[in-house]
């Protein structure tokens, strides 16, 4: 009687071995499993992370060129308003330069027409102190 139940137990011993044997190796075999989902899933994640930084790399590198171009069309805003400026100034020469010179040239007619007059008469022409001083003042004014 001893011996058929020690036998018994060393095959329940048996059997619960073999048994937790095949658990402990599904065990590990799911965990290599796992394992290589857990890698993979790192893979994938890393492979998603490299265009999502590129993309930020290229959108920071977008609004630094936006802001270089806000400020070249600020500068040259600047330009154009100098530029109209100029413009202006120039027209305004070009007006004051017409003027002068009708101004000249109706004193040339002037002075033309009283020569001829003297000239016709045979007389000298004789200017004032006054118009003289007039004269020597509009000179003046034209030179400046």
């Amino acid at each position: 009687m001893f011996t058929n139940g020690c036998s018994q137990i060393a095959i329940t011993d048996i059997t619960e071995r073999k048994r937790l044997e095949e658990t402990a190796t599904e065990t590990t075999k799911q965990g290599e499993e796992l394992k290589e989902q857990i890698e993979q899933l790192q893979h994938n994640i890393h492979e998603r992370e490299q265009p999502e930084g590129h993309i930020k790399q290229q959108a920071d590198e977008l609004r630094a060129a936006n802001e270089q171009l806000k400020h070249q069309i600020v500068e040259s805003e600047q330009t154009r308003k100098e530029l109209m400026e100029q413009l202006e100034a120039l027209k305004n020469t070009t007006e004051e330069i017409q003027y002068e010179t009708t101004k000249c040239s109706q004193g040339q007619e002037i002075l033309g027409a009283s020569t001829d007059n003297a000239e016709d008469s045979g007389k000298p022409i004789t200017l004032s102190n006054d118009e003289k001083l007039k004269a020597v003042a509009e000179l003046a004014k034209r030179l400046r």
